[in-house]
């Protein structure tokens, strides 16, 4: 039932290298970013790489999945195991990092307060060195959503809600909360995209071994995301 990352790793090593590459993609976004505004081809490259480098985590993240055993003790298990650690993980390196801003940057002892306070709220309440926390968040919502689907509804019905979300997700600029935060606790509104993002991760991975012509696939993919590239560079393509 357990299908962990280390499990995912020894059955397919290659998504190692994916990874990889995501990370390599986020560092480069990061870095680009100071020259968008100045520099076309910086710009172009960033919002390229901002097509998928964030979709490809949430993809990769559904090829851990698995159906579990239909009962709640299956999925607090799954809870235990797989989104406890993550909180655990957001909560000491949030802190890690506050304490480290605090002391690198002088900031005061009520600046930082409130900084633990943000950190629990979570989403775009976060700046400085927490930008990149929302991940966490939303990576382990995204989880429970995906693997619920899986595990009680038919393929029909999982596509069906997670394209809704998604619709409902992109037809939208931003939520606030109680009219005072510029974004929802946890950012939990990206779950509206990431679900459909994951679903694809989990059953691409399912049937990928069974898919034939996969070189032709990947090629034709390759093709059309240059020729998008490149109308992002002459015509100011996005979506």
């Amino acid at each position: 039932m357990k299908h962990s990352e280390q499990q995912l790793s020894k059955e397919a090593p290659w998504t190692d290298l994916v990874i990889a590459v995501g990370v390599i993609a986020m560092v480069l976004g990061h870095a680009l970013f100071p020259s968008i505004k100045t520099s076309h081809p910086a710009s172009t490259l960033y919002i390229v790489i901002y097509w998928w480098h964030m979709p490809l985590f949430f993809i990769m993240g559904g090829l851990t999945l698995k159906p579990l055993t239909r009962n709640w003790r299956a999925m607090w298990q799954f809870v235990r195991e797989r989104i406890l650690p993550m909180a655990v993980t957001y909560l000491i390196a949030g802190t890690l990092l506050i304490f480290a801003s605090h002391f690198i940057h002088g900031d005061s002892w009520s600046y930082t307060a409130h900084y633990f306070v943000r950190m629990l709220y979570g989403g775009s309440a976060l700046n400085g060195d927490l930008t990149m926390m929302w991940f966490f968040t939303v990576m382990a919502l995204t989880l429970v959503v995906v693997e619920l689907l899986i595990t009680w509804l038919d393929t029909f019905t999982q596509f069906f809600i997670a394209v809704t979300m998604f619709a409902i997700g992109i037809s939208y600029g931003s939520v606030s909360f109680f009219h005072q935060v510029p974004t929802v606790p946890w950012t939990v509104d990206l779950v509206l995209m990431t679900t459909l993002w994951m679903l694809c991760g989990y059953h691409g991975y399912r049937y990928y071994g069974q898919m034939k012509n996969k070189a032709f696939f990947a090629t034709i993919i390759s093709i059309i995301f240059v020729i998008l590239a490149i109308c992002r560079f002459e015509w100011g393509l996005n979506f």
